[in-house]
C-alpha cells in the first residue's frame, strides 16, 4: 500500500516539474489547403479559441499559400517577421465589422499557471501601429494586463519593409483560466488583421503543503525500508 503512495506522489511530484506545453498549428492543414474555416469556435491541444466580435469565424491559414487574401496568409504577401517565426501555419480571424477585433482563449484544465504566445499584425496597412492588448483573468477577475503593438512602424531589429513584425506576450507564473485579446487600429475606423501562433501553456504547479506531504511519504518509505534491512 505504501508503496503505491508514494508511487503516486512521484507521479504528482513529478507533474510539478513539467515544461510549459507547446500548442502551434503545424499539420493542421491537409497537403493541398492553403486556409480552412474552423467556425467560431475551435479548440487544439487543450485550448478553446472563440472568435471575437468582430470575426465571423476563425480560419487556419497558411504563411505564402497563395491564392488571394486571406489565403495569401499575409497581406499584402508579407512574411511574418523575423522569417519562419510562424512555421507554415497560424490562426486567425476573418473580419465582418469595423472598428477593433479579438479572441478569447480558454483551457480544457481549467485553470492554468502561466501562457505566452506571438501575434502579428496581418492587415497589409502601411504607416499605422497596431495595437495589442491581452487580459489575463482567474474566475472572472482580472489577474493581469499587457499591451503590445506590431506592425508597419519598424522597430529595432524588424524588417521595415513587412507589416507583420510578432511580438510576444507571456504571463509567467500566474493562475489564470482566461485569455481576452483585443487588437485596434489609431481611431479604431478600420479593423486589423492578427495572426496567432507559437503557444506555450504552464500547468498549475503542486501547493507547497503538497510537495511537504510528498516529501514526508518518501521519508516514511524510507525508514520502512531501513527498518526491514535492519530486521
Amino acid at each position: 500500500m505504501l508503496k503505491t503512495i508514494v508511487t503516486a506522489g512521484a507521479f504528482a511530484l513529478a507533474a510539478t516539474a513539467l515544461h510549459a506545453t507547446p500548442v502551434d498549428f503545424e499539420g493542421t492543414l491537409g497537403g493541398g489547403q492553403n486556409s480552412l474555416h474552423v467556425g467560431t469556435n475551435y479548440s487544439l491541444g487543450g485550448i478553446n479559441f472563440e472568435a471575437g466580435p468582430n470575426d465571423d469565424h476563425l480560419q487556419l491559414v497558411r504563411v505564402g499559400g497563395g491564392g488571394g487574401n486571406p489565403t495569401d496568409g499575409f497581406v499584402p504577401n508579407d512574411q511574418p517577421q523575423p522569417l519562419g517565426v510562424f512555421g507554415t501555419t497560424f490562426l486567425t480571424g476573418d473580419f465582418i465589422g469595423g472598428g477593433d477585433t479579438g479572441l478569447t482563449m480558454t483551457f480544457d484544465a481549467g485553470d492554468i499557471g502561466g501562457i505566452s504566445f506571438q501575434i502579428a499584425d496581418i492587415d497589409g496597412r502601411r504607416n499605422d501601429t497596431e495595437t495589442f492588448s491581452v487580459k489575463a483573468f482567474l474566475d472572472g477577475v482580472l489577474v493581469g494586463s499587457l499591451t503590445r503593438f506590431s506592425g508597419d512602424v519598424a522597430g529595432p531589429g524588424e524588417d521595415p519593409t513587412g507589416d507583420a513584425n510578432a511580438v510576444g506576450f507571456s504571463f509567467a507564473d500566474l493562475r489564470l483560466d482566461t485569455i481576452v485579446i483585443n487588437g485596434s487600429t489609431p481611431g479604431n475606423n478600420r479593423n486589423i488583421g492578427w495572426g496567432l501562433d507559437n503557444i506555450e501553456v504552464a500547468p498549475v504547479p503542486l501547493p507547497a503543503g503538497g510537495l511537504l506531504l510528498l516529501a514526508g511519504i518518501g521519508g516514511l518509505a524510507v525508514m520502512r525500508r531501513r527498518s526491514r534491512k535492519a530486521a
